[in-house]
């Protein structure tokens, strides 16, 4: 019987792992839009990134991703009230849409094709580290907000206002480091040399969260407001629209975000390949 032919059994699996895939990818974006976590177009986003991680990698794809945004919003909660006085600042609230979904996970999910036509643990060790350098910029300034100690701007070492992009402290950096840590601790159990694989993704996600915040004292684009004179993300402030400061406008904060992911996917990739890992 074509049945009981091994290539189609394989097909059959692979339809079913995709559709089982989009199911949960599914039931995912809608409890995060539920608990407004996502925005409507955020969570259409990641249900279509869910569902190729989910469908095309299973466990091992979903793991990292899943921890890295369950952390993350579970973090960005419990430091709300911590937070709050320099949320005006950034650029979007708490609640991601649709292009902060693309710049934190959009270059981890299109790893996932050449991983599964080809098989090399390369892509994988990448994605560990793009997904791990989102982790450690984000749990960097959730847990680097509630800091009393003023941050400074890694560019000229001077003391900024809590909330200003390419501010830096003690307790984000160790915040980063445990981000990058963390994610790459997820992916343990599918790695062919875990300890290589650790340090890689460790130290070109954490190098990649200064790089964030490098180019966020740097090239981002930045506004003064012309009501209180603060420097802010955000085109209004203080319900007037505020003046262009510096930065480039092509250097929006979702634009960092991901550079600093493709900077920690490539890192991970170059660090485990000179490390001695396996392609």
């Amino acid at each position: 019987m074509l049945g009981s032919l091994p290539g189609h059994h394989i097909e059959a699996d692979l339809a079913i792992q995709i559709i089982l895939g989009g199911l949960c990818a599914a039931a995912f974006a809608l409890l995060s839009f539920r608990l407004r976590l996502l925005t409507r177009r955020g969570a259409l986003a990641q249900c279509a990134a869910g569902w190729m991680l989910f469908g095309l990698g299973t466990w091992q794809w979903a793991v990292p991703i899943v921890v890295f945004f369950a952390v993350s919003s579970l973090l960005s909660r419990l430091t709300h009230s911590a937070s709050r006085a320099g949320s005006d600042l950034f650029a979007k609230g708490e609640t991601r849409d649709e292009a902060q979904v693309a710049a934190n996970g959009g270059l981890a999910t299109l790893l996932v094709l050449p991983w599964f036509l080809t098989g090399a643990e390369v892509f994988y060790v990448a994605y560990l580290g793009a997904v791990a350098a989102s982790a450690a910029d984000t749990w960097a300034t959730s847990i680097g907000m509630t800091s009393r100690d003023a941050p400074h701007s890694v560019r000229t070492f001077q003391p900024v206002v809590p909330g200003q992009s390419g501010g830096v402290t003690p307790r984000g950096v160790l915040a980063a480091s445990a981000g990058a840590f963390g994610i790459a601790l997820t992916g343990v159990p599918w790695l062919a040399i875990p300890s290589t694989g650790i340090v890689a993704v460790t130290v070109a996600a954490f190098l990649a969260s200064l790089l964030d915040s490098l180019l966020g004292a740097t090239l981002q684009l930045q506004y003064r407001c012309t009501v209180c004179g603060q420097l802010t993300e955000r085109r209004t402030h203080c319900e007037v629209l505020a003046q262009r400061s510096r930065g480039q406008s092509w250097c929006t904060n979702d634009m960092v975000n991901l550079l600093a992911s493709t900077a920690g996917g490539a890192g991970a990739m170059l660090a485990y390949l000179f490390g001695g890992g396996a392609l």
